[in-house]
């Protein structure tokens, strides 16, 4: 099922459509290298340094490109993400006719400053890479957001870096049944005490009655430049 822009699409580049989203994947083998390459990338971003990172992540790309075979793209980290009307980017794909396509990735949130979790970062440079391939790899006519263009960055995610399993939980200890308490035993009748003898009434004295105290008071041409931001509206 196409979205929504597929509608405001010219006959060309729906047909270029249809084509991305008919490729649900690529056959790609998660080798040693490439294993080591992806860890490269995730002990960069522990080091919180921007260079590390840089390094590492030209590397991988480097090594997809070449596995792959598609054209190399040149890949830069930056810092600190722009923001762009209360939205951070995330990513960003270039390519001009002439040049070198390039990639940009920023490693750090916006408003806190703090390195992005690895796999986050790690999807959002394959997001970009699969505008890339589109171009070089599928030679497609444009590249577009379809359900197969989804589907092929999660593919690259599941082969190069697969979810952890999730751990068993322990089943919780039964509690032990509470031991039942003896029956209380039963109270012998009391033993019908014998009527008083009535005593004989009291002699009346008369008292002077005494006085009373007194109370006291009280928060066809122009380059192409795709962007991955928060809130991608599939447009």
């Amino acid at each position: 099922m196409p979205f929504d822009y597929y509608e405001n699409l010219n006959a060309t580049q729906r047909a270029t459509y249809r084509k991305s989203d008919g490729v649900a994947g690529f056959k790609l083998e998660r080798t040693p290298e490439l294993a080591q390459a992806v860890q490269a990338v995730r002990a960069s971003l522990g080091t919180e340094r921007t260079r590390d990172v840089d390094v590492a992540t030209a590397r991988l790309c480097g090594l997809l490109a070449r596995e792959l075979r598609f054209t190399p793209v040149a890949v830069k980290v930056l810092s600190r993400r722009p923001t762009s009307r209360g939205e951070e980017l995330h990513g960003l794909y270039e390519r001009e006719e002439g040049k070198q396509a390039h990639i940009q990735v920023w490693m750090r949130t916006a408003r806190h400053k703090r390195v992005v979790t690895f796999r986050t970062f790690l999807r959002t440079l394959l997001h970009e890479l699969c505008h890339h391939i589109d171009f070089e790899l599928l030679r497609l006519a444009d590249t577009f957001h379809t359900e197969g263009f989804f589907k092929r960055e999660s593919s690259l995610m599941r082969i190069l870096a697969p979810p952890e399993p999730r751990k068993a939980k322990k089943p919780k200890a039964k509690s032990k049944a509470k031991a039942k308490s003896k029956p209380k035993a039963k109270s012998k009748p009391k033993a019908k005490s014998k009527p008083k003898a009535k005593s004989k009434p009291k002699a009346r004295v008369k008292q002077k009655a005494t006085p009373k105290p007194r109370s006291a008071e009280p928060e066809k041409g122009k380059p192409v430049q795709l962007s991955l931001f928060d809130d991608w509206t599939g447009k």
